[in-house]
């Protein structure tokens, strides 16, 4: 009596790779946010007669950046950890 194994091609899910780029861009996200909450600070000028001048842009900017550095490295880390299907885990997660 013989068993014949078929090796099937079954596309798997890895939840490490997700679970670690959800943790990636929560810890990226809150560092980079209180970098540019220290930077902001730094550009208010108390006795002046417009003391936020010139903050509204800097914020929309830094929020960007911020966003896109976080998810970058969110799916940076997720596809590397995901192994076989990495591409896929990057992109979509």
């Amino acid at each position: 009596m013989s068993v014949a194994y078929e090796a099937k091609d079954i596309k798997t899910i890895s939840w490490g790779s997700i679970i670690a780029g959800v943790v990636t861009v929560m810890a990226v996200s809150i560092l980079l946010s209180t970098l540019g909450s220290s930077l902001g600070f730094t550009m208010v000028e108390p006795k002046s007669d417009d003391p936020v001048n010139g903050v509204g842009m800097a914020v929309g900017l830094w929020t960007v950046f911020s966003i896109v550095i976080s998810l970058f490295a969110r799916s940076f880390i997720a596809g590397r950890l995901a192994g076989y299907d990495g591409m896929i885990h990057g992109f979509l997660n």
